[in-house]
């Protein structure tokens, strides 16, 4: 639990600590250090701008947004978010972080925010920030929502990923380039049964290797039924890359690393689909 780890500052090459995650909270807004100052917990590689963690920046206000040429703020990045969600900014306006040199529009702070969070596996952030950042829907509700009837020559995929923002969002990318949902599910063990019953119609399948099935695995299951099956996996950028190995080796044909872009995603598939590998 996060009350249990102890953090440990540094200034100016000195350490001080450690500190209890609210007692730390507390010291910086009280200002006894800086917003940007070095953070290191347990099981950290290196130090981080507390900026970067986001335990820290979610309580600590380091946002900006300029607004008829005057700053306004600081929220919390997911306050900012969430004005940019609400249609009170769009993704289009400038904003500001602290320890960022320039303005930069939303989009790109949006992105930024996006891979930190991945980065600390806060999944459901990180798809917010990413899928707001490509402008492709303004609704946060984290339930998979019903998807348009496929045509009857429409491309079919299995998207099986653990987090139903991230499904949402891939299939929002894929349908308007002529790829439908077949199914959706959260479990690789499901995406296996849905591809031994309906593999003649599918086309892709999509899988999570943090799936509660893993993702190697399902690849294994499906690759047996049909050894020329075209899987693309997704990974995290907190993930050993060894894990992707493993999944291309087991059969996979590729693998996009979430937040998920809309033109990097529609490469990926066009590629598999044409075996441009």
């Amino acid at each position: 639990m996060d009350n249990d780890i102890e953090y440990h500052v540094m200034v100016d090459d000195k350490k001080y600590g450690s500190y209890k995650l609210g007692d730390l909270i507390r010291e910086i807004q009280n200002g006894a250090f800086d917003r940007n100052v070095m953070i290191w917990k347990d099981g950290m590689a290196e130090w981080e701008y507390g900026t970067e963690m986001p335990e820290l920046m979610d309580h600590i206000p380091s946002c900006f947004a300029l607004i008829n040429n005057q700053n306004i703020g600081p929220f919390k990045p997911m306050e900012l978010v969430r004005k940019i969600n609400s249609g009170e900014y769009d993704a289009e306006t400038m904003v500001w972080k602290r320890g960022m040199e320039n303005w930069v529009k939303a989009r790109e702070l949006l992105q930024t925010l996006a891979r930190i969070y991945f980065k600390y596996n806060k999944d459901i952030e990180a798809a917010e920030c990413s899928k707001l950042a490509m402008g492709i829907s303004n609704n946060a509700n984290n339930q998979i929502r019903s998807r348009n009837t496929a045509p009857p020559n429409a491309k079919k995929v299995i998207i099986a990923v653990k987090t139903n923002s991230i499904a949402n969002q891939l299939a929002d990318i894929l349908e308007p380039a002529g790829y439908y949902a077949a199914a959706i599910v959260n479990d690789g063990a499901e995406a296996v049964k849905i591809f031994k019953e309906k593999r003649n119609d599918i086309d892709l399948v999509f899988l999570d290797l943090k799936a509660p099935t893993d993702g190697i695995t399902a690849i294994t299951e499906i690759i047996k039924i049909d050894r020329n099956a075209r899987i693309i996996v997704l990974s995290y950028p907190c993930q050993d890359t060894s894990f992707i190995t493993e999944a291309v080796k087991c059969g996979a044909k590729s693998y996009i690393i979430v937040p998920l872009f809309e033109d990097a995603v529609l490469k990926k598939v066009t590629n598999v689909m044409s075996g441009a590998l």
